[in-house]
């Protein structure tokens, strides 16, 4: 994605000091924004779980429900916090069907990965398969 950049002067912009560009530009620049909000999204997210939880061990109850059960990452945290699907979509702000997606184990974007992870006090990287 390149975006067209040219030195600018006094009387490049309008008289209000807007900028015009071109729509290819602004779409790019929109695209990149989105990226960086999902990197953000994710960083906050990990920040708040290592005030709340520090330790990085995660709890019997859901290896077993991984191991043994075979239950998705999601789906074992989301029983171990014994929540629903639709309170867990309520709590991270994550339409209920891409929660409920999670939680089949189907790949969901980061960003909203980052909100479950969140919702469910726990980083995200335990919410991923180590196969994947």
């Amino acid at each position: 994605m390149t975006i067209a950049a040219s030195k600018t002067r006094d009387d490049d912009f309008t008289s209000d000091g807007r900028v015009t560009i071109s729509l290819e530009d602004y779409r790019a620049l929109i695209a990149v924004a989105d990226m960086n909000r999902d990197e953000i999204d994710a960083a906050v997210a990990e920040a708040v779980l290592r005030v709340r939880r520090p330790d990085d061990a995660v709890p019997h109850e859901v290896v077993q429900a991984k191991a043994l059960d075979g239950a998705a990452p999601v789906a074992a945290w989301r029983a171990y916090r014994r929540m629903t699907i639709t309170a867990l979509s309520i709590e991270s702000g994550v339409d209920e069907p891409i929660v409920a997606a999670a939680d089949q184990g189907v790949d969901v974007s980061a960003r909203a990965l980052a909100r479950i992870a969140a919702a469910l006090e726990t980083r995200i990287d335990n919410l991923v398969d180590a196969e994947d």
